[in-house]
């Protein structure tokens, strides 16, 4: 909003009120003062006090109808921008939510889909994981058994007295376990080379739109409405989950009407009913 419309604005408005009620309208805003040092001793005094304030009730029942009478106009002209307003306001809020409604269903839809894409590949890694672990343990186990066939045979041409080919069968053996080792390796990385070309999927972003996750509260499963879920969670209270009582929400009416109509009678654990008096006045 620029500063000359700030500046067309009115601040204030003057209502058309006689400087006769205008000087009565600041008598009264002084009527606490004027009796709040009163004390009632006798039966005398106590019906002077309550000429007293019948006279106040009779002079806010003028009050009330003089406001309403200068507030009408200000109301109406509140009216009549709302119904100017109003329904282009509203016509705008149906088509955003329409379009949020949208967005979240196609979010939700969305993030089900990514979620499922990634599932799978996650299944197909683990599965190449497996195939890879098992053909490392099979070349593990060849080499295994390639290396320890080559030792007999050293051991075999040691006892024969011939040295130089018992050395290189040890050397062969301990070449063959290290090309099982290598081999075990390269299948291994073969598996995560796979798993890497195929990475996790990611939601695309929506140019102009933000979502992000708000939860929010539904019956659960079996529960179809509020009676039950109020009795389940007073079940859960007094099997020890107080940290469920900020939940119970406090019926004021309700226990109001109760000490209306039981009096002293009313039993509600916390509370108890007493009498309170209260004047009733006379505006004649």
């Amino acid at each position: 909003m620029s500063n000359e419309t700030l500046e067309a604005l009115p601040l204030s408005v003057n209502l058309a009120i006689p400087d006769k009620t205008r000087s009565r309208l600041k008598t009264f805003e002084t009527a606490f003062d004027m009796v709040k040092d009163y004390t009632i001793t006798d039966a005398d005094t106590a019906a002077a006090v309550a000429s007293e304030m019948n006279a106040y009730l009779r002079s806010i029942d003028e009050l009330e109808v003089l406001r309403k009478k200068h507030i009408a106009p200000g109301l109406q002209v509140i009216q009549n921008a709302k119904d100017l307003f109003d329904p282009a306001i509203n016509g705008l809020i149906a088509a955003k939510d329409f379009c949020k409604n949208l967005l979240s269903g196609w979010d939700v839809k969305e993030r089900a889909r990514v979620a499922l894409e990634n599932s799978k590949r996650e299944e197909t890694a683990r599965k190449l994981r497996q195939i890879a672990e098992a053909t490392a343990a099979a070349e593990r186990a060849r080499a295994d058994q390639e290396a320890a066939e080559k030792r007999r045979k050293a051991e075999e041409a040691a006892a024969a007295g011939n040295a130089a080919r018992a050395a290189k069968l040890q050397e062969e053996a301990r070449a063959a376990v290290e090309t099982g080792a290598a081999r075990a390796q390269d299948a291994i990385l073969q598996a995560a080379a796979s798993a890497a070309a195929a990475p996790p999927i990611v939601q695309e972003k929506v140019a102009g739109s933000q979502m992000r996750d708000k939860w929010v509260f539904v019956f659960a499963p079996g529960v179809t409405d509020l009676g039950q879920a109020k009795a389940m969670i007073v079940e859960a209270i007094g099997k020890g989950r107080t940290d469920l009582l900020g939940v119970l929400e406090l019926n004021e009416p309700a226990i109001r009407k109760m000490a209306e109509g039981l009096h002293e009678a009313m039993r509600v654990p916390g509370f108890v009913a007493v009498n309170r008096p209260i004047v009733a006045g006379s505006r004649k």
